[in-house]
């Protein structure tokens, strides 16, 4: 049946609630899987953070197969790690206009995304907006935090399944 609706289900809060879940966890220091060291003061942090966050610490926390590896930060000071983590964890830091050269060299140093663009070579000009799709979805009623969308199969995304118990439900309410 290639007409058969698709649903697709949206966690409305899903981007604030990982950036609160990921606060709390490094506020808790809990399940921290590395450190990272500057001017002999140490920061626990979590490898998948740091990963999805800079290039440069996935390239290196990828070959890097000890349980808890600390990592010494040589050229950046504790204050700019700080920062960094922050913005890293939070999406955002307030730092003063004499902190900003020092902390955008150190993110260019550790490729920090958002903080420095490696495909210009340079910092990046704002909050990067992603476009709107060109086709257009059907809005279905918000349950419980979710919304779902009706789509056509074509536009399904690959691997993606239409649930059972929605769909079942969905023909219910019609009949």
């Amino acid at each position: 049946m290639d007409d058969d609706p698709q649903f697709c289900l949206r966690w409305n809060d899903h981007q604030s609630t990982l950036v609160a879940v990921f606060d709390r966890l490094l506020e808790n220091e809990a399940l921290v899987d590395c450190t990272l060291a500057a001017e002999g003061k140490c920061l626990n942090a979590h490898r998948v953070v740091l990963s999805a966050c800079s290039p440069y610490f996935e390239l290196l926390l990828s070959k890097h197969y000890d349980k808890h590896p600390i990592l010494i930060l040589q050229d950046v000071k504790f204050q700019e790690l700080k920062a960094m983590m922050d913005y890293m964890y939070r999406g955002e830091v307030s730092i003063s206009s004499d902190q900003l050269g020092a902390l955008l060299k150190a993110a260019k140093s550790l490729q920090i995304k958002g903080l420095w663009d490696n495909r210009k070579g340079d910092v990046e000009s704002s909050v990067h907006v992603k476009p709107k799709s060109p086709q257009p979805v059907i809005p279905l009623p918000i349950v419980q935090g979710l919304t779902m969308e009706q789509r056509r199969r074509d536009d399904s995304r690959e691997g993606s399944q239409s649930p059972g118990l929605i769909k079942k439900k969905k023909n219910k309410a019609e009949k």
